[in-house]
């Protein structure tokens, strides 16, 4: 609820501070006290347009603040640690104005934005009068009140719980399809590139054997000549390697048949030498035959053309080719897989939509319910409260499909005809005035119980009326203020009486200037005031009398 309100150098006020009570508060004055002043002071501290012409003359700058005090779990507390601000249960919003036009806000004393300024501040509270209204006449806050008047917060988690199903079942099949459709149009492509691929069958470190064989092949006749000579020193008649080794095991074949065996072992080192020897020559006659062939250079060039060509087409080296054909395999598989996936994520995101359908279906029968309801009850206040021919209906659009959201299929506005045979129009366009901040005291008994209204300022809402229809808003302005808190600028002597707190505006003239007074009033004090509002005059003994009487009624 509002705690306080502290004023600096606004109009006519020069410095004041209110403190404010839960329940009922009345505002009283004559015209032109300054009651004016107080709301814009307040609407300023939550971040309405600020302007310099309100700063008491001769001043630079003018300052206001209001304090709330809020209950544990106010959902303000989480924006606030948003930005920062840590705060107890204690909550100030505090504006400055300068001459030059500029504008400070504070939440505790940390700057904010006006833009967040406003934002906290319609958390805390309501202004409905001729010039400042706020909340309910906001047609976007429509459908949420209904729904919390309903009692429909289950209907509506229901609602969206299958609406981010659907939303969820929907991204994934837009990206499947998507993944199919890609994977369609570089289907030929993929054909192609992997049956050429198949066709030339690399594979890894091809190109480095390629090469070493075509460097070969461009020395071959070096390497033929090197080779005849190594064959030829192993394998000639007489100076030989093998013709040597040969000699040699026969002369000590001797010996060791003179010595007893005692050169076995050398004879058979020679004997697996002069083997090494005939597998060299084999191996080098082999290799040789290979290496020599010039005739190959062509078929290892163009073969390492192709592997160039194709690695150049991928973008990656001749090695990797292998790598490119697993996954151009790859790409086939997931486009014939693709295809059985996105028929069953169509049919899931069906499935995930008609639920959605059902549900929204089921919550729009209980908002017609609901709404049905809240009109009935809406209009059976507007009698009382000198609105006998006006009425008020709820109507529930229904959205499209496209249109869709968590919150359903429905657009909600609350709608009132002032009079009877007038076409309905939203709320916040079909009146003004006091009849306004009567239909919104309507509407506000009626959700009173059931939605978090926070605090309430009520101006105009006496507006053309007296007697009977002034005593049945007093009523209504009490049992209001018995669930949250109320304050209400009134000119009417039967709404005064209904205060729980009650605060008189007056001006008062000095030497220097006019000044706006406003003083909390003890009871006998509120029965004076009110005696006046009844008289307008000289105040009466009656006046006094019928005075008791309404001030007794709160």
């Amino acid at each position: 609820m509002l705690q306080s309100l502290s004023i600096q150098n606004v109009v006519l006020i020069q410095s004041l501070t209110l403190d404010f009570s839960d329940g009922l508060n009345v505002l009283t004055g004559e015209t032109g006290a300054g009651k004016s002043i107080l709301l814009d002071s307040l609407a300023l501290a939550l971040g309405a347009r600020s302007d310099a012409a309100l700063i008491r003359h001769g001043q630079s700058s003018l300052s206001v603040a209001a304090t709330f005090l809020l209950p544990s779990g106010h959902e303000a507390f989480s924006l606030l640690r948003e930005q920062g601000i840590e705060t107890d249960e204690t909550v100030i919003l505090r504006r400055v104005v300068y001459a030059d036009g500029r504008s400070k806000a504070f939440v505790n004393d940390q700057p904010v934005g006006v833009t967040f300024l406003k934002q906290i501040g319609s958390l805390f509270i309501e202004i409905h009068g001729q010039f400042a209204v706020t909340g309910l006449l906001n047609p976007a806050t429509h459908l949420g009140i209904l729904d919390a008047y309903g009692r429909l917060g289950e209907v509506v988690g229901n609602c969206r719980k299958a609406w981010q199903t659907w939303q969820s079942a929907l991204k994934e099949r837009e990206a499947a399809q998507e993944a199919v459709l890609k994977a369609r149009a570089d289907e030929a492509y993929v054909r192609d590139s992997l049956a050429d691929l198949e066709k030339l069958n690399p594979r890894a470190g091809e190109e480095a054997d390629l090469s070493q064989q075509r460097h070969s092949l461009m020395n071959g006749e070096k390497i033929a000549e090197a080779l005849s000579e190594a064959v030829q020193l192993l394998t000639a008649d007489e100076q030989g390697g093998g013709a040597l080794l040969l000699k040699a095991a026969a002369r000590l074949e001797k010996a060791d048949a003179l010595a007893q065996g005692r050169f076995d072992t050398a004879l058979r080192a020679l004997d697996e030498a002069r083997d090494a020897v005939e597998s060299a020559v084999q191996e080098i006659e082999a290799q040789g035959a290979d290496i020599t062939d010039t005739g190959r250079l062509p078929e290892i060039d163009e073969r390492l053309f192709a592997l160039k060509a194709a690695a150049r087409k991928h973008g990656v080296t001749p090695d990797e080719l292998p790598a490119v054909m697993t996954e151009l395999q790859s790409r086939l598989n997931t486009l014939e897989t693709g295809e059985e996936r996105l028929e069953i994520l169509t049919r899931q995101e069906k499935e995930a939509c008609q639920t959605y359908r059902e549900v929204a279906a089921d919550l729009s029968l209980k908002r017609r319910a609901a709404a049905h309801r809240l009109d009935a009850g809406v209009t059976a206040e507007l009698p009382a409260l000198k609105l006998a021919g006006a009425r008020f209906e709820t109507h529930l659009t229904e959205k499209n499909m496209a249109d869709a959201s968590a919150e359903g299929l429905d657009t909600a506005v609350f709608m009132v005809a002032t009079n009877k045979g007038s076409a309905l129009a939203p709320l916040h366009k079909a009146a003004s005035g006091g009849e306004l901040s009567r239909f919104m005291l309507a509407l506000k008994v009626n959700l009173a119980a059931l939605v978090n209204q926070g605090s309430i300022v009520f101006d105009e809402v006496d507006s053309g009326i007296g007697g009977a229809t002034a005593e049945a808003v007093g009523h209504r302005l009490a049992r209001l203020g018995k669930l949250c808190q109320v304050l209400v600028v009134t000119h009417s002597p039967q709404v005064a009486g209904f205060g729980k707190t009650h605060f008189c505006v007056s001006k008062h003239e000095t030497k220097e200037a006019v000044l706006t007074h406003v003083e909390p009033l003890n009871h006998d004090q509120r029965i004076a005031e009110v005696a006046r509002m009844l008289s307008g005059g000289t105040v009466s003994e009656s006046a006094l009398a019928v005075a008791a009487e309404l001030v007794r009624v709160s």
